[in-house]
């Protein structure tokens, strides 16, 4: 993904920046930036051109062969697992429409088919599409947000294209990652419930606890504290009833 030509010790900085961000940059326990984006994209943003994109000749010529394979590789490892076709779609319909786009306005100075082939014959954008930001860990669970996610990726991009910029959807994604974690962070919620056996009539209360989730628009990433110092981590679908006893997944 990366080429380090500048200077060995640069090795150092992405593969710091990737771990750290799972384990530092984290709201209630869960880290909200896929590592490897993390690490590719601030790489590029602080190293000054120190650290580039991976030159074409390192990704077979360029080729769409290798595209191919890293499509290839994700559909038949886990693409149809994780649930998130909907998060893959709705990206490529909206870059591909936003493509045509840039192709029409720049028909002048380029041939309208460099964007689609430059785009088709770039493995970074497929193992960005189908293995970044398809990560379970990262990425929502819930068809709406998936078609959000992808469409707003996608125009970002653009909006970044008309900036000049290089390097855009990996930008796009650090971008969004951001908002999100700071949304995340400002809307996180503690709740602290106790069990006891000395209230309610005849001192027979009710020893279920019952917590409410708020409106999340979004699975919920909820950090239990059982009594002893048993810490457990659920994640649980907004608008459901849930049932959760220690121990028990």
């Amino acid at each position: 993904m990366l080429n380090y030509s500048h200077g060995t010790w640069l090795l150092l900085l992405p593969v710091i920046l990737t771990i750290g961000s799972k384990y530092l940059l984290t709201v209630g326990g869960r880290h909200l930036f896929n590592p490897s984006m993390f690490g590719v994209a601030v790489s590029l943003l602080v190293s000054r051109e120190l650290i580039t994109a991976a030159p074409a000749y390192q990704w077979a010529g360029s080729s769409v062969t290798m595209s191919v394979f890293i499509l290839m590789a994700a559909l038949s490892l886990f693409v149809f697992r994780v649930g998130r076709g909907a998060l893959i779609v709705a990206f490529l319909v909206t870059y591909a429409l936003q493509t045509a786009l840039r192709a029409w306005i720049m028909r002048h100075h380029l041939p309208p088919e460099v964007f689609f082939i430059g785009t088709l014959s770039a493995p970074p954008f497929f193992i960005f599409t189908f293995y970044m930001i398809t990560d379970p860990a990262t990425s929502p669970a819930g068809r709406r947000p998936q078609i959000v996610l992808g469409i707003w990726l996608a125009l970002v991009d653009l909006w970044l294209h008309t900036k000049e910029s290089v390097y855009t959807f990996f930008y796009a994604a650090l971008l969004i990652g951001t908002g999100r974690f700071w949304e995340t962070a400002e809307g996180l919620q503690r709740e602290l419930r106790e069990a006891g056996t000395l209230t309610g009539f005849g001192g027979q209360s009710d020893p279920r606890l019952h917590v409410g989730l708020g409106q999340p628009t979004s699975d919920v990433e909820a950090e239990i504290h059982w009594y002893g110092g048993t810490v457990e981590r659920r994640r649980l679908a907004p608008r459901a009833y849930h049932v959760v006893r220690q121990g028990q997944p």
